[in-house]
């Protein structure tokens, strides 16, 4: 049984980074500026989606302004396509109810996105392999 929630202890914070490195990295191919971790784990919220013991998909929110950003979603490859990222997506929705949200997302996630609710706009940001479009919800 799957369990979604914000992760509290160092073996979750380190499962959720070395699946992002793995995922969103290695496979994707994302730019990851900087590097992966960052500074930013220290003050964001990070959910974590278990089975049994183990990390199978991530996400962070950090706040931004008077915003709330979900950024370093990644789901292992092997649970992808189960509703892990959906199951994610609507924890943190459910947990910052009401908050103005976005993020950035390359153009192959933005349907994924726009289930729940995410509207693109006209604001892009170019990677090394990718070009992100930003979504948000208000």
């Amino acid at each position: 049984m799957m369990l979604v929630k914000e992760a509290k202890t160092k073996r979750e914070i380190l499962q959720a980074i070395f699946l992002r490195r793995k995922s969103l990295i290695y496979e994707c191919k994302y730019s990851i500026i900087e590097e992966e971790p960052d500074i930013y784990d220290l003050i964001s919220k990070v959910y974590v989606a278990k089975e049994g013991d183990n990390v199978i998909g991530t996400a962070r929110v950090r706040k931004e302004d008077n915003r709330f950003r979900i950024e370093r979603m990644a789901v292992d490859k092997k649970y992808r396509n189960k509703r892990v990222g959906s199951k994610i997506i609507k924890r943190i929705l459910r947990d910052f109810n009401k908050k103005k949200i976005y993020l950035m997302s390359p153009k192959s996630t933005i349907p994924f996105y726009e289930r729940f609710g995410f509207k693109k706009t006209n604001k892009i940001q170019k990677g090394k392999y990718h070009t992100y479009y930003r979504l948000q919800n208000f």
